[in-house]
């Protein structure tokens, strides 16, 4: 079961970024004449690019998911898949 409730997610999303500007920047990319793959907006982004460079994946993912309030896929998997 994931980590945390719902008014404590609820407080990591108000101290996200603005959602208009991250709209802002969607619509931006796409209605480019030559869109790129990635458009990087907000506070984290490049931090977490930089991350996802250096770390192997599944460090990177393991991160992603506690800050994200995430339950750890190892721990959570299904009682029948466990090992005895």
């Amino acid at each position: 079961m994931p980590r945390g409730g719902l008014e404590e997610r609820s407080q990591k999303n108000e101290n996200g970024d603005d959602p208009v500007k991250v709209a802002k920047a969607v619509v931006h990319a796409a209605t480019k004449k030559d869109p790129s793959g990635m458009v990087l907006v907000g506070r984290g982004a490049r931090q977490a690019r930089v991350f996802r460079t250096l770390l192997p994946r599944a460090v990177f993912e393991l991160g992603l998911r506690r800050q994200l309030g995430l339950a750890d896929p190892a721990k959570s998997a299904h009682p029948c898949l466990s090992p005895k």
